[in-house]
């Protein structure tokens, strides 16, 4: 079972969606990243864990080895539509802000975050305006059987962490 290795790369998962809305004081009440409205295949982390459980531990060590899986959820959302989806589950008002990227950067640094963390973001997020995280793939379903965790359900389990 661990003679082989098999590689799991998650596009972008739903905590780091909210990373604005976590913040110590619970003040915040907008996303900020600057992505132009583009759209991410955000995913569950629940979801990375169960296919990883998976591929490690099945009994047909073949059936995984050397491959490689993109662990996406079921569909792409913008930042509007997951503050929209996190406004109605949590029950209070969460805006989209599109911000520019001077903004984003000033807020990030705002918070406390190192400059090299800023400039990894940055980076970051100039691939979510590129269109390149809005891909969705079947591997939750393909591996573990079932549908990823949608938005709303994430939203649902973590309502006490927004409020």
């Amino acid at each position: 079972m661990w003679n082989s290795i098999h590689l799991l790369a998650a596009r972008y998962v739903y905590a780091k969606l909210c990373k604005f809305l976590w913040s110590d004081n619970k003040k915040l009440k907008c996303v900020l990243p600057p992505s132009r409205r583009r759209k991410v295949s955000f995913v569950d982390v629940r979801d990375i864990a169960a296919v990883a459980v998976q591929t490690l531990t099945s009994n047909d060590d073949s059936q995984h080895k050397g491959k490689a899986y993109t662990v996406t959820g079921g569909q792409a959302l913008s930042y509007r539509q997951a503050a929209e989806i996190l406004s109605k589950e949590v029950g209070k008002k969460i805006d989209y802000v599109n911000i520019s990227d001077e903004d984003a950067r000033k807020a990030m640094n705002g918070m406390g975050m190192e400059e090299r963390f800023i400039d990894g973001m940055m980076e970051l997020y100039n691939i979510i305006i590129a269109g390149h995280l809005s891909q969705t793939t079947n591997t939750v379903e393909q591996i573990i059987g079932r549908k990823p965790i949608p938005f709303e359900q994430f939203a649902r389990d973590n309502v006490k962490t927004f409020n």
